[in-house]
């Protein structure tokens, strides 16, 4: 019979454990983002169908037009979808963190088709509507909307992009395309408040971000003196040990 003796365990590299400390990090990134996003869906959901409901009833009740109750259900369609997953994702607890990057996946679609339904506002309403009055009702709708959802996805870098721009980036675009006075000084509006939406918003990332990087390089620290005082602690123990 031949015996074969393995070799050793040859220990972590320095790079494959600077790696893995690297993974860990962004891990617990994502995870952070994560929770604090869905944290916020819910005010945010309640905000959004309470000034979605009041909008299309309103427009509704003044122009009886079809197309609004089609932009009314495709609104509060994506918003159900939206409380579903943060309502999964709550019941899911902590273990729903060891998943992270699925779950973000799915809010960031559910968030994308919610501000696409926002968006089309402007082709499936505004187009039909002479009133200058309801006209800037949805304007300002779409920027209060587009404004206040960027500052509560800001811990996430794309969820920015995809809310603001599918909100604001059609009314901009329909504005400019019908070329009356009025149009055309709602679209520049709209791209003008499109920059500083998105301006602030990252800036606001930019703070979470430092934010979180400092918090994770605490808690390593708080981490590494517990270590420490624990491997002093067996020292002592093993001297006095030694001593009697």
């Amino acid at each position: 019979m031949n015996f074969r003796i393995a070799a050793p365990a040859s220990p972590e590299t320095p790079d494959a454990a600077l790696e893995h400390a690297l993974d860990r990090r962004r891990q617990r990134v994502r995870s952070t983002q994560l929770e604090r996003v869905l944290s916020r869906s819910r005010q945010q959901l309640a905000i959004a169908f309470g000034l979605a409901l009041l909008l299309w009833i309103t427009h509704w009740w003044l122009s009886g037009q079809i197309n609004t109750l089609v932009w009314a259900a495709t609104v509060h369609g994506t918003q159900a979808a939206q409380a579903l997953i943060a309502r999964a994702f709550q019941r899911r607890g902590r273990a729903a963190l060891a998943d992270s990057t699925v779950w973000l996946t799915r809010y960031l679609v559910a968030l994308t088709a919610s501000a696409v339904a926002w968006g089309s506002a402007a082709f499936l309403v505004l187009p039909q509507e002479p009133s200058v009055h309801l006209i800037c009702l949805w304007v300002v709708a779409l920027f209060a909307m587009a404004g206040a959802g960027a500052y509560v996805v800001a811990a996430v870098r794309s969820a920015i992009y995809l809310w603001v721009l599918p909100i604001l980036a059609p009314l901009a675009v329909m504005m400019l395309m019908q070329r009356g006075p009025l149009q055309t000084t709602f679209g520049l509006l709209t791209l003008a408040f499109t920059a500083m939406v998105l301006v602030f918003a990252h800036a606001q990332y930019r703070l979470l971000q430092t934010a979180l990087r400092t918090k994770l390089d605490n808690d390593a620290l708080v981490r590494a003196l517990r270590q420490q005082v624990v491997l002093v602690e067996d020292a002592d123990r093993e001297k006095s040990r030694f001593l009697a």
